[in-house]
């Protein structure tokens, strides 16, 4: 880890401060008890940061987070709480911290050269005075200028209230897209109220705005500075007036351009055994803190992990078992049986909350709802409930009710549900209907007769002799007589025979079918009855 910092340190050109950035991080690391992971790799960051402000240097977080490849928040937070872990005290480095005063400075000089004696020259109070009310727009210019300037290592190392100056003065000709007049004795005016020369305001001036130029360059759309062919004499636009024109537009690109030049930088490669209870993308916004237990509540030394290759977060998580439920309430129990009073510094699952058990809910529970939470225990919904601070419990979604694969436990496998489905006869019920195959009906049809062809298109039906049905239904025809002269079977007149179980039944029209036997309609020919009149 102590290469690591170094390398990062080589990277920002800031090499002097990788021993005290080392020391930083060893005395973290043993104070709060952390674990060796992406936690200690913010801490080399936040250590980092520390040392570059404690020697009068701007943090360079956002640098720092983006070759360490992780979130400017969550290395601000690891900032924050390595300050407050160690009890150290750093001033800011930032030129932006003068830059309400120069402002305040310059809106008293301009408003007081019309009642009293000037302190500024005519001219430049001319030019000055219609940008009075543009002054909050000039200050936020400037900061943004003081950000991308503390990237260049060798503006970031001196003292901040010339260069603060200086920014503030190319901040008025960035509004005013133009040159200032008689910029020395603005120079000596703005700093003579944080105690800077005239002579270094204007070293520092031209420092900047040569910085400024150079990237003005790296902008496609905006005039370079360019000058004769020879290398002599005065070019046709002035340096000045480039910068000065060009500044909006450069501030408003300046992370563009900034990430263009760390591209072409490789990041350093840091080894590290992520552990399994390290929180997923999702917990990831909210890492940063270094630990719940930063008052040094774990004893256990700390050793670094040796060295296994490069291995990315998701292999790490598939190579290495995650621990049971059982496991893990041992690890809790354990460190609180040796220490009580200590805060439970693991996280238990990757949805990144901590369990409460009993005593701690009775502790926190309502005086109100006492007696019935000794009457009876909590249930899990109220412990979550009560875990987030009281909230509503319908915020709280199912699975989160459920240990770790103890949802899994409750379903059958496939190898019960078979077995359930043989012991309980359910083969018949769950049989699809749809995959039932249908009895298939084998139909042979006659030939066409010269019956047929004489009745010609009127429909008949297959199953019934129409002629002898005509004659039963005609009221002029007598059963009775008709036994002795003509005699029909009623079951020849509807078509039936005396076959059963699926053999072919012979009609009046020669057609066969097969199919299982129906039994006749009600009545059957036999109500005569209804054609009495």
């Amino acid at each position: 880890m102590h290469e690591f910092i170094k390398s990062i340190a080589g990277r920002l050109s800031f090499s002097g401060s990788a021993t005290r950035a080392q020391a930083v991080f060893d005395q973290a690391m043993s104070k709060g008890g952390l674990r060796w992971g992406r936690k200690a790799k913010l801490v080399a960051g936040a250590s980092l940061a520390v040392a570059l402000r404690e020697s009068h240097k701007s943090d360079s977080l956002r640098d720092i987070a983006y070759l360490l490849d992780e979130p400017y928040v969550a290395l601000a937070r690891a900032f924050t709480n390595v300050i407050d872990l160690l009890k150290l005290r750093v001033a800011s480095a930032d030129p932006a911290q003068h830059l309400i005063i120069l402002e305040n400075h310059l809106r008293t000089l301009i408003q007081s050269a019309t009642t009293t004696k000037a302190s500024l020259p005519g001219q430049l109070h001319t030019v000055l005075t219609p940008l009075v009310p543009r002054l909050s727009a000039v200050r936020q210019t400037a900061s943004s200028l003081s950000t991308m300037i503390m990237r260049i290592p060798t503006l970031a190392s001196l003292p901040t209230a010339p260069t603060a100056c200086a920014l503030f003065m190319l901040a008025l000709e960035g509004e005013l897209s133009g040159s200032l007049p008689l910029a020395g004795a603005l120079a000596q005016a703005v700093g003579v109220r944080l105690g800077a020369s005239k002579a270094v305001v204007m070293q520092r001036y031209k420092s900047v705005y040569d910085a400024v130029e150079e990237c003005i360059r790296e902008v496609p759309w905006l005039d370079a500075h360019e000058r004769k062919s020879n290398g002599k004499g005065r070019s046709k636009v002035a340096k000045r007036v480039v910068v000065a024109r060009g500044l909006n537009d450069v501030v408003q690109f300046r992370e563009e351009i900034w990430r263009k030049k760390f591209e072409s930088m490789q990041r350093p490669i840091l080894t590290l055994e992520i552990d399994d209870t390290e929180d997923t993308e999702a917990g990831r916004r909210q890492e940063g803190y270094i630990s719940g237990c930063a008052g040094g509540t774990s004893n256990t030394p700390m050793t670094p992990i040796p060295n296994r290759g490069h291995v990315s977060r998701s292999q790490s998580k598939k190579q290495q078992p995650r621990k049971s439920v059982h496991e893990r309430n041992i690890a809790q129990t354990s460190q609180f049986l040796l220490n009580p009073l200590g805060e439970v510094c693991s996280r238990e699952s990757s949805r990144g909350e901590a369990r409460e058990d009993l005593a701690q809910h009775i502790l926190t529970a309502d005086p109100s709802a006492l007696s019935e939470t000794f009457s009876r225990p909590p249930t899990r919904l109220q412990l979550l409930a009560t875990s987030r601070g009281g909230g509503e419990e319908d915020k709280i979604e199912d699975e989160e009710l459920f240990e770790e694969g103890e949802l899994e436990g409750l379903l059958r496998d496939p190898e019960e549900i078979e077995t359930l489905r043989v012991a309980l006869d359910w083969c018949h019920e769950d049989t699809d209907v749809t995959n039932i195959p249908e009895k298939t009906k084998k139909k042979r049809k006659r030939e066409p007769t010269e019956q047929d062809d004489s009745v010609g298109n009127i429909k008949r039906t297959k199953r019934i002799d129409m002629d002898a049905l005509a004659r039963l239904l005609d009221p002029s025809t007598h059963l009775d007589d008709q036994e002795d002269h003509d005699p029909f079977d009623i079951a020849e007149v509807l078509g039936e025979a005396e076959h059963s179980g699926g053999q072919p039944y012979v009609f009046a029209d020669g057609e066969e079918i097969l199919e299982e036997w129906r039994p006749l309609s009600p009545g059957g020919g036999y109500d005569e009855d209804r054609y009495d009149i």
